[in-house]
């Protein structure tokens, strides 16, 4: 636990130094500026090189938040009923999760290549580099850009793949011990954060140019495709108690009919509840087993919890409407 998560603490500093020197450098090259047109390249220059690193350095930091508190949900989650401690479950999990990033690191590395070069080639934003060969200093910080948010996304995929396995094959927790699968919910909703923080943060590109359509679809699509991914382990959950919910109320019935079969009675002067109080007592129980389980809730996500991912997915819109306000602001003062 201290070799991992302390590290991951440790580091958290590196992302804000990346960020503010970053942002020193962009200014002092003279990328950042309010004054330029905003449909021309230079405004979009000025977006990105107050932007970008900004928003590397939180898709990073939320890279590691997400691995940190998905080790210590999934723990709170894997150790009930279970006798090995919280502690140790939870370094357990963080070390298989960063270990499984660094096995990918190659892959996300030629990953964020190809996807920074493309979108800046599609943009055409490489086309003015030879009348200004300093702005390869502002294009070069796409790829740690798409190299952190292919980390967090990464992260998510994996935590999502560590909780199908354990809920498919090492499930134990009870049919009305549903509160105990709460922890995920706290899970979800931090990774919810964490995605509307990043999308909160692309949307300070307002301030300086209208969004073009290319931005607008790909923050579309990324922001379905961590929808998807963020609330699928509750999902996954609620699925499988469902469907032990299910499996247990179908023994019940089963029970019941062998129970209420007048064949099945022991005496033929049992064949009548009422000849036997003791089936009749069993039965009663039955049924009210069956309904006590049949109301069980199998949605682990309480109301607070929604309310915070509701407004956690709004976020982004009022962000980018303020940015929107503000940019007119400054305008009409400039």
């Amino acid at each position: 636990m201290q070799k991992y998560s302390s590290n991951i603490r440790q580091l958290a500093a590196a992302p804000v130094f990346y960020g503010v020197l970053l942002l020193v450098i962009n200014s002092l090259l003279g990328f950042i500026s309010f004054s330029h047109p905003p449909d021309s390249m230079a405004a979009r220059d000025a977006g990105a090189a107050f932007v970008v690193p900004v928003l590397t350095a939180m898709a990073w930091w939320g890279y590691r938040i997400n691995v940190v508190k998905a080790a210590r949900y999934l723990a709170a989650v894997i150790s009930h009923r279970r006798r090995n401690s919280l502690a140790r479950i939870q370094s357990w999990i963080t070390r298989l999760l960063v270990s499984r990033v660094e096995q990918l690191r190659w892959a996300l590395v030629m990953a964020a290549l190809i996807l920074s070069s493309a979108y800046l080639i599609s943009q055409g934003i490489t086309d003015t580099l030879s009348e200004q060969p300093i702005r390869i200093i502002l294009l070069m910080q796409a790829f740690p850009l798409w190299l952190s948010i292919l980390h967090v996304l990464t992260a998510n995929v994996l935590t999502l793949k560590f909780l199908r396995k354990h809920l498919n094959q090492y499930f134990r927790v009870r049919l009305f011990e549903i509160e105990r699968l709460r922890p995920v919910c706290h899970l979800v909703v931090t990774n919810f954060l964490v995605a509307s923080l990043l999308l909160t943060i692309f949307g300070l590109n307002a301030l300086f140019i209208t969004l073009p359509l290319a931005d607008a679809l790909l923050m579309l699509v990324f922001s379905l495709v961590i929808l998807l991914i963020l609330i699928q382990p509750v999902i996954e959950m609620s699925k499988i108690v469902s469907a032990r919910r299910e499996m247990t109320l179908s023994r019940i019935n089963d029970t019941l009919k062998v129970q209420l079969d007048t064949a099945s009675a022991p005496q033929k002067d049992d064949r009548r509840l009422v000849d036997n109080t003791e089936r009749l007592q069993f039965i009663s129980d039955l049924l009210t087993v069956r309904k006590e389980i049949s109301n069980a809730p199998v949605w682990p996500m309480n109301f607070p919890s929604t309310i915070k991912i509701l407004a956690l997915m709004i976020l982004p819109l009022v962000s980018w409407t303020g940015s929107g306000v503000v940019a007119q602001l400054m305008k009409q003062v400039m």
